[in-house]
């Protein structure tokens, strides 16, 4: 938000644009004078800019020091202050650097400070996402393998007590109807008369 209109104000009032610089060197024509290098950077005509978007960064890492020591006591579930104390220390050796490249700038060359300051944002920003969002993406990746693991076991599980039901189901089917038929009367007619005989097996218990 603050950022980007910070941005925006910057490249609309006083944007970037091609400019020459001159640093007298300790070296010597063939003339005994001294020789002018000359070399072309992209900047602003105005330093201050470049200077309140250090203050600005500075002011964010504040900011999140303070949030870091306020979640000290949180869930350690939920607690990020060491990664984000990590963090911040990281981005304010970095932002040391970055200082130290503008302000020797005119001494080692533009061309060089500028190279400088690129490897160190580029070495900033790998450093955060090595640290903060790389455990989160793997702990959420792991988080999904288990749950995806545990599901199939269930699924197998299940599986797997439907069989085992079925069979005891048919076993207590069986086991029913071979007690029905041993306590079911036996109807036979009789030879002389026709009549029909019943006859029922009892159980005697000793």
């Amino acid at each position: 938000g603050a950022a980007a209109i910070f941005l925006l104000v910057w490249s609309i009032v006083d944007p970037p644009d091609r400019q020459m610089n001159k640093r007298l060197t300790d070296d010597l024509n063939e003339d005994g004078g001294q020789i002018v290098e000359i070399e072309y950077l992209c900047r602003s005509d105005s330093p201050a800019w470049l200077v309140f978007a250090y203050i600005y960064q500075f002011v964010l890492l504040v900011a999140a020091t303070v949030l870091a020591f306020q979640n000290r006591k949180v869930s350690q579930q939920f607690n990020d202050s060491s990664r984000l104390a990590i963090i911040i220390y990281g981005d304010c050796i970095f932002l040391l650097l970055r200082t130290m490249a503008l302000y020797f700038g005119s001494a080692i060359g533009a061309s060089l400070s500028a190279a400088i300051t690129s490897f160190l944002l580029s070495a900033d920003i790998i450093q955060t996402l090595a640290i903060y969002f790389v455990p989160k993406l793997y702990a959420a990746r792991q988080v999904s393998k288990q749950a995806t693991q545990s599901t199939i076991t269930s699924a197998v599980d299940m599986g797997d007590d439907s069989r085992l039901s079925s069979v005891e189901k048919i076993r207590q089917n069986a086991a029913q109807k071979a007690q029905m038929n041993q306590n079911s009367p036996k109807v036979s007619n009789c030879p002389s008369c026709g009549y029909r005989l019943i006859q029922q097996k009892r159980r005697f218990q000793g």
